[in-house]
């Protein structure tokens, strides 16, 4: 993945931000409260700096998994600390006070979060390229984000760079932001197709 360039880069950044605008938007008609999810920070970085990037190395992590399907294949990861995505999913079900744990209406809520992001940047990426871009049904998970990134390594020798998303999302005002990161894992010919679209 290191055939991307600055100027490539540059323009996936401005499609990640025009997208996240649409993700903002649709999470606002979701909860029915003001959305804001702050200019994102676009980095191309090696896989195993990804944990301590996020900030959790060793720790529990909320970790949402969607396969990329289509013209581009691959993996989309919504990652979270632990503290953040329970205050998150408290603020989406309407509880005043952050829960300590999860439970099926707290898991879903963030999997739908985590479902509307993927659909904007893949909705985006799919114009890009002029193709076809899905993702499939979220799968929810807490363990250490270094755990589930080697198990993609393995499945993907080649695996080396990730796309990093790193943005935060605001609900409702007055309101703490939530940081989370959003972290693409290209297979196959999926970065070739990405350049060719960039140029």
């Amino acid at each position: 993945m290191n055939a991307l360039g600055e100027v490539e880069l540059d323009a996936l950044r401005e499609l990640v931000n025009i997208a996240s605008a649409h993700a903002a938007t649709a999470l606002s008609m979701l909860v029915n409260q003001r959305t804001m999810i702050s200019v994102p920070r676009v980095t191309l970085e090696p896989v195993e700096r990804i944990a301590s990037i996020i900030g959790t190395p060793g720790e529990p992590t909320v970790v949402i998994t969607m396969q990329v399907l289509g013209d581009v294949s691959g993996f989309l990861l919504f990652l979270m600390p632990l503290p953040r995505a329970l205050a998150l999913s408290s603020t989406l079900l309407g509880i005043h006070q952050a829960a300590t744990e999860f439970d099926a209406s707290s898991r879903s809520s963030l999997q739908e979060t985590a479902n509307v992001l993927a659909g904007a940047y893949c909705g985006a990426l799919g114009m890009l390229i002029n193709g076809v871009v899905m993702i499939s049904v979220p799968a929810f998970g807490i363990e250490p984000p270094e755990d589930v990134l080697a198990r993609y390594r393995e499945s993907a020798a080649a695996l080396r760079q990730a796309l990093c998303i790193e943005t935060s999302i605001t609900i409702g005002s007055p309101a703490e932001p939530c940081g989370a990161h959003i972290v693409l894992l290209p297979l196959g010919g999926a970065v070739e197709v990405m350049i060719a679209a960039l140029r």
